[in-house]
């Protein structure tokens, strides 16, 4: 999967990035989300655009250490230029929710959304809700079962599922963990979604197992070398969410089956 977009060798959460990693033929994409200040959800990682924009070079916005993409509405947003994975600007502007729908569904890839809004869940996931409810496009990904929503907020996460459950979507939902939780903690993530995501840094036989036994599979993060890859393997994992598909699309297609052969693919 790839995070980000391509974020490895393209500007991160951008259409450029997408669709770059999506020609690759990658089995799914992971972008953040993030609420303008008139409600457009925008895809951008960081609370702040200094990191990930040319903010601080314009001139309306020069010496704003931290300016937020919640102080600002989305047509000051999209006036940006982002910047590349050297801190190069480019052309990208940051792409709303809907545009990054649109790219997707030409395709069968996954779309792995994870929710960076804080907590408790207000007018960031009615705004979630509304561009549902607003987008054919993204009811139709939603219906093909394309969309997964993730989050480090398990409250969050679980408040997304409610909500969409009673407009009468059906949504996947994913936890993300540092460390993978033991009794109780696992039991509560395993309610919210069969799939834990979890850093690849701190993956152990015995933590991998124990979610296994609790009927999780394990998607790790953020998996960039060669080593790391074949460590996820060795623990019996063979999906992980990567800066830099273009490294490891080679195994993706070794683990494809011969024409005839009807053997899933995990």
């Amino acid at each position: 999967m790839g995070h980000r977009g391509c974020a490895g060798t393209q500007p991160e959460n951008t259409l450029r990035g997408l669709s770059e990693a999506l020609s690759m033929g990658v089995d799914g994409v992971e972008i953040d989300l993030r609420l303008t200040r008139d409600g457009v959800p925008v895809l951008l990682h960081d609370a702040h655009l200094n990191r990930t924009t040319n903010c601080e070079s314009v001139e309306a916005f020069r010496g704003i250490k931290q300016l937020s993409v919640s102080e600002l509405n989305l047509a000051q947003v999209v006036s940006l230029r982002t910047v590349d994975h050297l801190g190069s600007p480019t052309a990208e502007t940051v792409p709303t929710l809907v545009q990054a729908a649109e790219l997707i569904v030409e395709t069968a890839a996954g779309w792995f959304i994870e929710l960076k809004e804080p907590s408790p869940p207000g007018p960031w996931l009615h705004a979630l809700v509304h561009t549902i409810q607003s987008s054919m496009t993204f009811r139709c990904l939603l219906a093909r079962g394309q969309i997964q929503f993730l989050s480090f907020d398990h409250p969050a996460l679980a408040a997304v599922g409610d909500l969409l459950r009673t407009h009468g979507y059906t949504v996947g939902l994913q936890p993300l963990v540092d460390t993978i939780p033991t009794g109780k903690e696992l039991l509560q993530a395993r309610l919210l979604g069969r799939t834990l995501g979890a850093d690849q840094r701190w993956l152990t036989l015995e933590s991998v197992q124990s979610a296994q036994d609790a009927g999780m599979r394990i998607h790790p993060y953020t998996v960039n070398s060669y080593q790391d890859a074949e460590r996820v393997r060795r623990l019996g994992i063979s999906a992980f969410t990567t800066d830099h598909p273009e490294r490891f699309m080679h195994l993706r297609r070794a683990a494809e089956p011969a024409p005839g052969n009807s053997v899933p693919i995990r």
